[in-house]
């Protein structure tokens, strides 16, 4: 029989990069500016992604998105509107920083703009719309007007704006000082990372410390993606968490 104290005390050994979406989702839903457009379970679905209209107070629904070559499903994805230019912030986590591969920035990119072998979802119908604070979906009937079906399909790509990031977890992921972390080091990866990357705006490091495996995060941004306002939206995302 298990004892229910050990339970009550129960702390994995291994997050994972299960542990860094599930950081970053619990981040988002704290952070009511930014819209969540998709999240690897447990946080979301596999396949649905939901994308908010500008100006308007209506969600659209894409759902059953699968997994395509040519391309690459983020495993997370944030959406900040600035008037009527959308930016998409789009990530892929992974265990270790060595994870990272070629063209991650684009194939994350081509999942919503398509490529050759695949017709991306920005070119997609959606399926479902709602309020925004409504709990239930309405089906969007094939025979609707397009400019409700294929809205984002005709959203100027001017007023579009992608974001490629890359998450990974710290190596060894718990730390119990932080104080024993060199953390200007640690920064000095995530910056030749992106260096190297061009591809690449955004690097976030997840880590956990102390007693309760607390999260903390390190970040890096590109020279274009740090002069944009919504870098300092990040930031505020990740204010409970970001190590400096």
């Amino acid at each position: 029989m298990v004892d229910v104290d050990d339970l009550l005390r129960y702390l994995p050994s291994q997050h994972g990069e299960h542990g860094v979406d599930a950081t970053l989702h619990m981040l988002a839903r704290k952070n009511t500016r930014f819209h969540e457009v998709f999240s690897n379970p447990p946080g979301g679905s596999w396949a649905v992604f939901d994308i908010w209209r500008p100006s308007t107070t209506e969600v659209y629904r894409w759902d059953h998105m699968p997994r395509v070559p040519g391309a690459k499903r983020p495993d997370f994805v944030l959406q900040f509107n600035e008037g009527q230019v959308i930016n998409f912030i789009l990530m892929e986590s992974k265990q270790a920083i060595q994870d990272a591969y070629p063209r991650m920035g684009v194939l994350l990119t081509q999942f919503f703009t398509g490529s050759r072998n695949y017709l991306g979802l920005k070119k997609r119908p959606a399926w479902h719309r709602k309020k925004i604070n409504e709990a239930h979906w309405r089906v969007i009937p094939p025979d609707e007007d397009d400019d409700i079906r294929y809205w984002f399909r005709e959203w100027p790509e001017m007023h579009t704006r992608f974001w490629p990031a890359f998450t990974f977890a710290v190596s060894p992921e718990f730390i119990m000082d932080l104080d024993n972390m060199d953390k200007r080091e640690t920064l000095s990866q995530l910056t030749d990372l992106l260096g190297s990357r061009t591809d690449l705006d955004i690097v976030i490091l997840i880590g956990w410390t102390g007693e309760y495996h607390e999260p903390f995060a390190i970040r890096a941004y590109s020279e274009e993606f740090a002069r944009t306002d919504l870098a300092r939206e990040l930031d505020r995302l990740l204010d409970p968490v970001l190590v400096e």
